[in-house]
């Protein structure tokens, strides 16, 4: 049995984000679209749409997905940009991501998205 070395690589890096997980680094492109898919998911809560008690707690279940989903990616978009997750508290700053480019290269929060060899 070997065993690898400290020096030694263990896997490829990649390149692909999981859109639930707060690690990582997520493009303006990825934020614009979880952002608008994110609203139109909630149009319906605030309508006076008459839900059944099941399909109001299906579509609450679904909204909490979205939200959990919209929060990793405003993470991993503060990632981009170099910055700690806590960024996000800044008032408006999640207003900027949607318009400031990321961090060119590779950062302490992962590999560049935008990097093609990737």
């Amino acid at each position: 049995i070997r065993v690898a070395q400290q020096d030694e690589p263990t896997a490829e890096p990649k390149r692909r984000s999981n859109i639930f997980s707060f690690k990582g680094r997520a493009t303006r492109t990825e934020y614009w679209l979880v952002t608008i898919i994110t609203n139109i998911v909630a149009l319906p809560a605030n309508s006076d749409a008459d839900m059944t008690p099941l399909f109001a707690l299906l579509y609450l279940a679904l909204l909490l997905v979205m939200i959990w989903m919209y929060f990793a990616t405003l993470v991993r978009r503060c990632h981009d940009r170099g910055k700690a997750w806590w960024f996000m508290l800044i008032p408006l700053y999640y207003f900027l991501l949607y318009f400031l480019p990321g961090q060119e290269g590779d950062n302490k929060f992962g590999l560049n998205p935008r990097d093609k060899k990737n």
